[in-house]
């Protein structure tokens, strides 16, 4: 993984341009036109993915660390693809702010192109004291934090990386949410809404979300979150997810059978309304659920 870029010194590259700016540029020229190079042959040929595996009777949840390690690798780069493709995916971090770190604060996120090669990786200043890390989830500890870039500077960034761009997630809306972007409903592909990769309920009911660690386990053969997470992982895993089902996934939305999101709305981390924050209980849960 290349080295990670964490703040404004040292950073090589032009300047991140402000985001007013970002917000006017230019569509990249055919981002959208030929096909979608989805490396799936090269995952399963990285990993034997395409092996069918034996899933427990009491399912993935069941499983215990060690087993779930066995279950694969952990994710790498597949592909050759250098620089922005069509195809992005997302993962941020947080740390809690306020009494018991109840509040969601963005401290850290990482985009990789559809070769799974990391564009961005960048920790975010915080402008409030950190109350708690969240370190057994986020891996953030305060030295990480030393010298990060501001919020703004990062926005800039991940506008600048995912305008016109399709754009891969797990439980998405919550990291476009805490970097205070949104980006077009129809341009988003959110591994945690895809029907396929959902749990299925009593018949009537609305299909449940599925924590990205069990997908990828038992769809990719890969293992994630088995400790402090890591947003390279994560975001590996969600675009590798995509990539698998891609087909099926652009037909249903050609024929409407699957519905887009909706952007989410402008808030979340570093100045939301603390009323709006939740226990450190119900974010562990939550994150074990759709991984924050």
């Amino acid at each position: 993984m290349p080295a990670r870029q964490t703040g404004q010194t040292g950073v090589s590259g032009p300047a991140a341009p402000p985001l007013a700016a970002v917000r006017t540029e230019l569509q990249p020229p055919g981002v959208h036109s030929g096909p979608i190079n989805a490396n799936w042959a090269a995952l399963k040929a990285a990993i034997g993915a395409g092996v069918p595996r034996r899933v427990p009777a009491n399912g993935w949840e069941g499983l215990g660390l060690g087993a779930r390690k066995a279950a694969g690798t952990r994710p790498e780069r597949v592909g050759t693809a250098e620089g922005p493709t069509p195809v992005l995916a997302v993962d941020c971090e947080m740390v809690g702010l306020g009494p018991g770190g109840e509040r969601s604060s963005l401290a850290r996120v990482c985009i990789v192109n559809s070769a799974g090669g990391v564009l961005l990786d960048r920790m975010v200043a915080q402008v409030e004291r950190v109350t708690d890390f969240r370190t057994r989830f986020s891996g953030i500890r305060a030295r990480d934090l030393i010298d990060a870039a501001p919020l703004s500077q990062v926005q800039a960034e991940v506008a600048a990386l995912i305008l016109g761009r399709i754009l891969v997630g797990h439980a998405i809306t919550n990291d476009l949410t805490a970097l205070r972007l949104s980006h077009p409903g129809k341009d988003i592909r959110d591994t945690a809404r895809f029907p396929p990769l959902m749990r299925a309920t009593a018949p009537g009911r609305r299909p449940k979300p599925r924590a990205l660690r069990h997908l990828a386990a038992e769809q990719l053969g890969l293992a994630i979150q088995a400790g402090e997470h890591s947003p390279v992982d994560d975001a590996r895993a969600a675009l590798y997810l995509y990539q698998k089902h891609r087909r099926e996934w652009e037909l249903a939305i050609q024929h409407g059978t699957v519905s887009q999101l909706s952007p989410p709305a402008r808030g979340g981390s570093q100045g939301a309304n603390p009323k709006a924050g939740k226990t450190l209980a119900q974010l562990a849960a939550e994150d074990d659920m759709v991984d924050l």
